[in-house]
């Protein structure tokens, strides 16, 4: 059994933590119990695995998790299972913001306000995503959701390939 801790005011958001306090387990692994795992324990001056000090490890691991979770939503909204679609979009939303920020080498913070600070980032990203958020089981939440993954994949391999170049 873990200790429990406070959410940190960083990572505080109703979407994603509708309760302040968690149980941490000191062994905890990328099949995570909560969110944003990593940015819990580096708010909470925890030691732990930063993957946004090295995005060009840490992203291509989200992007596989992406493209798994998309297939299964794609799957359940042709089924219309509801229940399943919500549960699949707030992990594919995870990993959106999660992306965003470690794209940019921070960790993930709120408030919303904060994506406008950052400098890889897709057109009209914070509005897309307060739209995303808003109504998680619309088909048009998904779409949404997939372009924002594909350009930010663009934008992300476009900074890959401009930082490259200024090392040589």
């Amino acid at each position: 059994m873990g200790k429990l801790i406070h959410v940190p005011n960083e990572l505080i958001h109703p979407y994603f933590f509708p309760i302040l306090k968690i149980e941490w387990e000191e062994e905890q692994s990328l099949n995570q119990q909560y969110p944003f795992h990593h940015e819990i324990a580096y708010y909470s001056e925890i030691p732990y695995i930063r993957p946004w000090e090295t995005p060009e490890k840490s992203i291509l691991i989200l992007l596989t998790e992406w493209k798994s979770v998309k297939a299964e939503l794609e799957q359940s909204i042709s089924r219309g299972e509801k229940g399943k679609i919500l549960t699949l979009m707030k992990r594919a939303i995870i990993l959106l913001f999660e992306f965003l920020f470690w794209t940019n080498k921070t960790p993930v913070l709120f408030p919303m306000g904060t994506i406008h600070e950052l400098k890889i980032k897709p057109m009209n990203c914070q509005e897309r995503i307060e739209f995303i958020l808003s109504k998680p089981s619309l088909y048009h939440a998904f779409v949404q959701l997939s372009e924002l993954f594909n350009e930010q994949e663009k934008h992300f391999m476009k900074a890959q390939v401009l930082a490259k170049k200024i090392r040589e």
